[in-house]
């Protein structure tokens, strides 16, 4: 039986680099999305001028090894950064926000906020292995053909609210229109959440 690649993850820095941010957005893309984060960052970088921007380019399917090494790959930039877990924001669309869940509401000493955009069906319920989560995540979802419904949009939802996620979630119309509008408009709102934990370091990180 062939066995699948194993993931791989590239790093890439966007924009200029900020001497002293307040914040990383992060943003985690699968095969030719890398011109996509180029151009948000651009953006971004006026909005959220406090900021570094990165993108982590992901190949390959996710496995419990994959995830530690990718914790370790986002910690080790962050470190080198100056910035702790708390002023981390994650954006992530379809399957790379998959990953990015995974990263999430699993346990680990990873805990970032993040914007997940158009969050596939999951071919097994989510088990939340964090409770009492810290962080704060907000989802921007199209109604998906494999979920006319958003029937398990909203359970999955629902789960992560037991488990303690500060959620919002916001539900658009068939349609691009709102989407980058909307996704940038959440990205606002959990910068300015990880500026205010600048002074409260993570103390695994200080240790």
């Amino acid at each position: 039986m062939t066995q699948s690649p194993l993931p791989t993850f590239t790093w890439h820095e966007l924009g200029k680099r900020h001497t002293q941010p307040e914040a990383l957005v992060l943003h985690l893309c699968t095969a030719g999305e890398l011109p996509m984060a180029r151009r948000r960052a651009l953006a971004w970088q006026a909005i959220v001028p406090r900021c570094a921007f990165a993108a982590l380019n992901v190949a390959g399917g996710a496995t419990p090894a994959s995830n530690s090494a990718l914790h370790a790959l986002i910690r080790r930039h962050m470190v080198h950064l100056g910035l702790h877990d708390g002023q981390l924001v994650m954006i992530a669309e379809g399957r790379a926000a998959l990953w990015t869940l995974g990263l999430v509401a699993r346990s680990s000493a990873l805990c970032p906020h993040a914007v997940l955009a158009d969050l596939p069906c999951m071919e097994a319920p989510l088990l939340p292995g964090r409770q009492n989560a810290t962080c704060s995540l907000r989802f921007v979802q199209h109604r998906l053909s494999e979920d006319p419904d958003n029937r398990q949009f909203h359970e999955t939802i629902r789960t992560l609210r037991r488990a303690g996620f500060d959620i919002r979630t916001l539900l658009l119309p068939d349609g691009a229109g709102p989407h980058a509008r909307a996704i940038a408009a959440f990205l606002v709102e959990l910068v300015a959440i990880a500026c205010r934990s600048a002074a409260t370091p993570d103390p695994e990180q200080s240790a």
